[in-house]
């Protein structure tokens, strides 16, 4: 310690100039103005974890689209007022009377939801294991499912603004399987000519395939395409294209346009899958109070909020965040809404003492909805770093730069690869690419955001500026001279 203050002041000081000295600002923003994409808007910020200002920015204020860097905030809030290990349940109750001797269940079974967004085919095929046993053989009555706990709105604002049948627009409710998706498995066939071979996975029962897809002996090939198509029953697969003899297996996953039909169709096929006899229908209903004031029969819990995390960061899956989203949005109101899902991320900005007010009206950045600055964005990742309870598990769901999730095939011959923890963002039909997260320097670790909206080039350009960005903003850094060693007499 150094106990002399006049050279302490001096000493001060002297950490103070050398901690900028080296540091060039206008080179970053001489390769921001070089390569930006033609007609794009940029916001870059950047600043050490355990600071308060930044020690690069350009344009750092602007309230620009952040597609899916928005997941960041719903973790974070999520975290913030659920903690690490956080689940939800599904309950099972019987009306009626339940004889344990022969399985037998007379009178009615619910099934009420509250939000599991961890239900997986495999999940759901274990929840009716479960209940078989337990000892339940037939079901002499209806299965009613409960779905009441988010409200009936199962798409938010951002949308429906791209009209493909693509999973990234699954629809979102309380009672929900297979993240609201259909999966179709398609093979060729062993002989040329012939239709390709197409499966459900798991088998949902009434969902149509119409397969036009045939099976070519040629390497050429015409592109597989399969839409989806919601009727009042049920969806339908509509399959084109060609696949080679000798090429292998797709797996191609489409939404799904009812959360609770595609939930209790499933749960029909995997009952039947467990020897579970149903002689009743199986329709949307109401759980009577009095019902549910009794003990359930069975509780099904979901996966710790930490799985959803994973999902939603690794993955960027806008359906585990619009089902946080409406969580955080029912624990703050008591209704699970879109509305209340940004009543809950504006009260969280508040309380953590966030600067301004974003606007963030669904979870997950889909669409033209949300608006959010790189400063902003920082100063949640700094948020985020100083939370003891929850940031490892927060830092460990960010993808790896070149090794997992939405960065695995980027970074590779970058310094930065295996050094950059990040949540991407991208929104083509709106030529939007952010990126956002943590990387280290030394000793220093630096939270960053970097946003091009409104490029007209492919994304590809946009992924190689943020990568030239990041690299620029480290070599300055490392320009920086160390500050000496003070001497053991003054410490």
């Amino acid at each position: 310690m150094i106990k002399n203050p006049t050279k302490l002041f001096i000493y001060t000081v002297f950490l103070a100039v050398v901690s900028h000295a080296g540091i060039n600002p206008s080179r970053i923003s001489s390769l921001i103005t070089a390569e930006r994409p033609a007609g794009s808007t940029i916001s870059v910020a950047f600043g050490k974890v355990d600071a308060d200002s930044l020690d690069y920015s350009f344009s750092p204020d602007l309230a620009l689209n952040p597609a899916s860097v928005t997941k960041l905030a719903t973790a974070a809030a999520a975290l913030t007022t659920f903690g690490t290990t956080f689940t939800c349940s599904t309950r099972v109750f019987i009306e009626g009377i339940w004889k344990s001797d022969s399985s037998l269940v007379l009178g009615k079974v619910y099934i009420v939801g509250s939000g599991d967004p961890t239900f997986t085919a495999e999940r759901l095929w274990l929840f009716c294991r479960q209940l078989r046993l337990r000892g339940i053989k037939t079901i002499v009555g209806d299965v009613v499912f409960d779905d009441r706990f988010f409200d009936g709105t199962i798409c938010g604002p951002g949308f429906g603004e791209d009209q493909s049948s693509r999973a990234y627009e699954a629809p979102i409710g309380s009672l929900s399987s297979s993240f609201n998706t259909l999966s179709v498995v398609v093979r060729p066939s062993i002989a040329p000519g012939a239709r390709l071979i197409a499966e459900l996975f798991p088998p949902v029962p009434g969902v149509i395939i119409v397969n036009r897809g045939t099976t070519t002996s040629s390497s050429s090939t015409t592109p597989l395409s399969i839409l989806s198509g919601s009727g009042a029953l049920s969806d339908t697969l509509i399959i084109d294209g060609t696949m080679a003899l000798k090429d292998s297996p797709r797996f191609i996953f489409r939404r799904a346009s009812a959360p609770t039909r595609n939930f209790m169709a499933t749960f029909k096929a995997f009952c039947a899958e467990n020897a579970i006899t149903i002689s009743g229908g199986l329709r949307s209903g109401t759980i009577p109070d009095s019902i549910a004031a009794k003990k359930p029969f069975y509780i099904f819990e979901s996966e710790p909020i930490t799985t959803t995390i994973s999902a939603m960061f690794k993955y960027s899956s806008n359906f585990a965040a619009e089902m946080l989203f409406k969580q955080l949005g029912h624990a703050a109101t008591g209704v699970g809404s879109f509305e209340s899902g940004a009543v809950a991320l504006s009260r969280f900005w508040k309380s953590a003492h966030l600067p301004g007010m974003p606007r963030l009206t669904n979870g997950s950045g889909m669409g033209d909805a949300n608006r959010i600055s790189t400063n902003q964005v920082v100063s949640l990742l700094r948020y985020a770093y100083a939370q003891q309870a929850w940031f490892p598990e927060y830092q460990s769901a960010l993808s790896n730069a070149g090794i997992d999730g939405t960065v695995k095939s980027r970074f590779k011959n970058s310094p930065l690869f295996g050094n950059l923890r990040a949540k991407t963002g991208t929104l083509n039909f709106y030529g939007i690419s952010t990126l956002a997260g943590y990387f280290h320097v030394g000793r220093s670790v630096y939270a960053f955001a970097i946003f091009v909206n409104g490029s007209k080039a492919i994304y590809t350009k946009s992924w190689t500026l943020q990568e030239r960005i990041l690299e620029a903003f480290s070599n300055e850094v490392q320009l920086v001279p160390k500050a000496p060693e003070a001497s053991q007499s003054n410490r």
